[in-house]
């Protein structure tokens, strides 16, 4: 009885039970995998990985009635990912810059990534220290870092505001209402016009 219950609290954790592991599991690369929400599949062997890919595709293709050949997955060399959106926060240590974690808000500070381009790895402190002289103490950024041919681009887009604005009255002069209301009545006297002709024969 205590067993089957902790494995259902570590199940309903997000813990994952394997009884034996398969041939084709193999030892993730990096040590965020399992609590960073970045990678889903590190634990599969490259044979696997590649077929579940191309399986994906062959499904997405399926579905939407298109009869197309879909050849290997073709794999790049290690660290090729040349593209990361992280997400930066205040914490009470310091601006944390990572990853939200699994099926969580929570935010998973990281200092290396075993996917990444080694450019991008190489300048996360840095982006940390941009992210700390942008981000106001509240709120969350999100960072787009791009490895391109003359370095990384960096897209940064700020904390959007949450919830409903707060009521208020707009603030408009006596010259701005003026011109308004000569607008307005301007437009039942247009419409009370009777027709002109545009052109005579």
């Amino acid at each position: 009885g205590l067993v089957i219950g902790a494995m259902y609290m570590l199940m309903a954790v997000g813990f994952t039970l394997v009884g034996s592991a398969s041939a084709e599991r193999q030892t993730a690369p990096c040590q965020h995998f399992g609590s960073c929400g970045g990678c889903v599949a590190q634990h599969m062997a490259p044979p696997l990985y590649a077929n579940w890919k191309r399986q994906l595709l062959v499904d997405a293709f399926q579905k939407a009635d298109i009869n197309a050949r879909v050849a290997p997955l073709r794999s790049f060399a290690d660290r090729g990912r040349r593209r990361l959106v992280l997400s930066a926060r205040w914490l009470p240590s310091g601006v944390a810059l990572g990853f939200h974690e699994r099926s969580s808000d929570r935010l998973l500070a990281i200092e290396t990534c075993a996917i990444a381009d080694p450019m991008i790895v190489a300048a996360l402190p840095l982006l940390r220290q941009l992210a700390a002289r942008l981000l106001p103490r509240r709120g969350e950024m999100r960072m787009t870092v791009t490895r391109v041919d003359a370095g990384l681009d960096v897209a940064v887009v700020g904390p959007l505001p949450q919830g409903l604005p707060s009521f208020g009255l707009p603030q408009v002069s006596l010259d701005d209402v003026t011109a308004l209301l000569r607008g307005a009545l301007a437009i039942p006297i247009l419409s009370m016009a009777p027709p002109r002709p545009l052109s005579r024969a």
